[in-house]
């Protein structure tokens, strides 16, 4: 009885570092799609320092306009692999450029 346990006990902490494996490489992709998205290069974006509040439309434009086609680039990926619903509004209006 007690060989039995012990097997079971070692077959679970085997198993254990696989799962945690599977789950970190999306997990990693949205980690950095949202310190992306609430970093220096989307400041821009937002009237107010907390980034709470959008400028108008036109503002966004302006500002997407000003950035080059790298940081344009990193922002449409940030946006269309985003998961986190703070940046849904502001994501559908980067999309719309």
């Amino acid at each position: 009885m007690k060989l039995k346990i012990a097997a079971l006990a070692l077959s679970f902490a085997l198993a254990a570092p696989v799962a945690f494996a599977q789950n970190t490489s999306s997990t990693n992709t949205n980690d950095a799609n949202a310190n992306y998205l609430s970093g220096p290069d989307v400041q821009g974006f937002y009237t107010d320092p907390n980034m709470k509040t959008l400028k108008s439309e036109e503002e966004m434009k302006t500002v997407y306009g000003a950035m080059n086609t790298e940081q344009q680039a990193r922002l449409k990926k940030a946006c269309a692999e985003n998961e986190d619903t703070r940046y849904t509004g502001f994501c559908t209006s980067v999309g719309s450029m």
